[in-house]
């Protein structure tokens, strides 16, 4: 069985107007070499761009000279909230999103991303959250019609849409690019839509407002798969600026765990046999429970068949990516969660059905998943070869001198390593849920003629099972996998002939789980993005 894996909750990364904004190294550029005609209008691209700014009171020499602030109202997923943004050039900004029970908040001060969860914890934002966030933020200032845009920028016409409108297509060097459809009557923005390489965003723009010559749209519509988020603005202003400090990221407003008695949880036996790692713990003070430790889940999870025994009601309508694809989902909120001498305070949880995954962990009921609310806080002490689990105090933990340090970023909540695939240099989720080696994603699998090699060995059929069913795949043989410096030659591993879910991610390159994990001794840090293992057997600690 593959992971529970990462869920991505949607209304994070499509809040309206900036999420929040980012600036990138190097030389500004527009590429002006594109002399090609759009077919709609017969136009070439300057004067596409031309007619575009002028709609929409921007112009093509300088950027805002003042800070826009924008207050709307929200509604969506079953829910009704606001949300707030302040952008200025060159690409600063910071937003606030509360949507019923949600409270999220990002930013960018010129030289860190950031985002604030919903459980109040700061976090970097890279990989393609980062893409996202720039590619947001520049067409929310109109940085995309500039003849010196503040990042490299390739800007070109883009076949028309269905419908015959004319469309642009703005690229950041190696991203996905996001297109602009405009509307032919107008030349104002009509929607926008990017592959945050796991599902298509798409942002319609229904109408606009003038403010200070500059047209603002003040109601959008943000879809993606079966989920819509709407926003109606109430406030759009241009303010004097507010310098770097006011985009720095806050601390987080939530306490760590409560570590009882010392600064460790005290050896927590796995229960059960296997690759996955099933903990005992007790949640809301008064609920014996089974819970599975996955590094791979985006999120904490709560099993949405045992609301009823535990008196919890859930809000809103979310959906969650897993391995496969996609789930319904909702929130909880937990009052308490204790593993050993440690106890969580209240947390903002996910709940989804995990009957049909849990059902072939254990024989026991699987209350739910410990994910990335509950592992992000302190340090995780993964003794695979004697089956048990410390969680550590950051403030008191000291790095193992013998232990060898691993490249890590957060990636959707999850933390990503630095590898190398047969010389590839590339990024895997780690997944303690997953009890595979390897699991490539399709994507990466066709970019790289993967299954064209020779050296695969007898390649059978497989299936990579989590959140939202199972994927198809074909397991055969790496010739070569790199985790630092520690080397594995014909490493058994799937390759991912679908592109759903995570399996169909373009920004990493897919998921190592406890086949190859299970190997070490593990020091996992979520907030300082490291990683340290050595190899099992290798450490004797009191």
């Amino acid at each position: 069985m593959n992971s529970l894996a990462a869920l991505v909750l949607l209304v994070a990364l499509s809040a309206p107007w900036p999420s929040f904004a980012l600036a990138a190294a190097g030389a500004a550029r527009v590429d002006a070499a594109d002399s090609s005609r759009a077919a709609a209008t017969g136009l070439d691209l300057q004067e596409v761009l031309d007619r575009h700014a002028l709609a929409m009171g921007y112009s093509r020499e300088a950027g805002f000279d003042t800070a826009l602030h924008i207050k709307a109202k929200v509604s969506g997923l079953g829910l009704h909230g606001t949300v707030e943004s302040w952008n200025e050039a060159p690409l600063c900004g910071w937003s606030r999103l509360s949507l019923g029970p949600l409270s999220l908040e990002s930013g960018y001060d010129g030289a860190q991303a950031w985002i604030m969860d919903r459980n109040g914890v700061v976090r970097d934002a890279p990989g393609n959250e980062e893409t996202g966030a720039i590619l947001e933020s520049i067409v929310n200032l109109g940085a995309y019609v500039l003849k010196r845009p503040p990042v490299p920028l390739f800007v070109k016409l883009a076949p028309p849409d269905e419908s015959g409108r004319p469309r642009l297509s703005l690229q950041l060097l190696g991203k996905e690019p996001e297109y602009l459809t405009l509307d032919p009557s107008t030349f104002r923005l009509a929607e926008t839509s990017w592959n945050n390489g796991q599902m298509e965003l798409k942002t319609v723009f229904e109408h606009y407002r003038e403010i200070d010559g500059t047209w603002i749209p003040d109601r959008i519509r943000m879809e993606t798969g079966d989920m819509i988020l709407s926003a109606s603005l109430e406030l759009a202003e241009f303010a004097p600026t507010r310098g770097k400090d006011a985009y720095r990221p806050p601390p987080s407003r939530r306490d760590g765990p409560i570590f009882h008695g010392g600064s460790a949880s005290g050896r927590l036996a796995m229960v059960g046999a296997g690759g996955h790692i099933l903990l005992r713990g007790t949640l809301n003070r008064d609920h014996e429970g089974l819970f599975l430790l996955d590094t791979g889940a985006g999120s904490s999870i709560l099993d949405s068949t045992q609301l009823p025994q535990l008196g919890l009601s859930t809000q809103g309508e979310l959906e969650a990516t897993g391995a496969a694809g996609n789930a319904p989902a909702a929130l909880v909120q937990i009052e308490s969660l204790a593993l050993g001498r440690m106890e969580f305070p209240a947390q903002s949880w996910v709940s989804l059905d995990l009957s049909s995954v849990t059902s072939l962990l254990s024989d026991e009921t699987v209350t739910g998943v410990l994910g990335y609310d509950t592992l992000n806080q302190s340090i995780i002490e993964i003794a695979y070869d004697q089956r048990w689990v410390q969680f550590h105090s950051r403030r008191d933990f000291t790095p193992p001198s013998q232990a060898e340090e691993i490249p890590l970023r957060m990636d959707a909540n999850v933390p990503t390593a630095k590898v190398s695939i047969e010389g590839i240099t590339a990024w895997v989720h780690l997944d303690t849920g997953s009890d595979n080696e390897l699991d490539l994603s399709a994507p990466f699998v066709q970019q790289h003629e993967l299954l064209k090699s020779e050296n695969r060995g007898e390649m059978s059929p497989a299936g990579v099972r989590g959140i939202g069913g199972s994927s198809r795949a074909l397991r055969g043989s790496l010739r070569r996998f790199e985790l630092g410096s520690f080397v594995f030659e014909d490493l058994p591993t799937n390759f991912s002939t679908s592109n759903e879910g995570v399996m169909g991610s373009t920004d990493v390159a897919g998921v190592l789980g406890a086949g190859i994990l299970s190997r070490f001794h593990l020091f996992l840090d979520y907030a300082s993005s490291r990683l340290w293992i050595e190899r099992a057997g290798e450490r004797a600690r009191g």
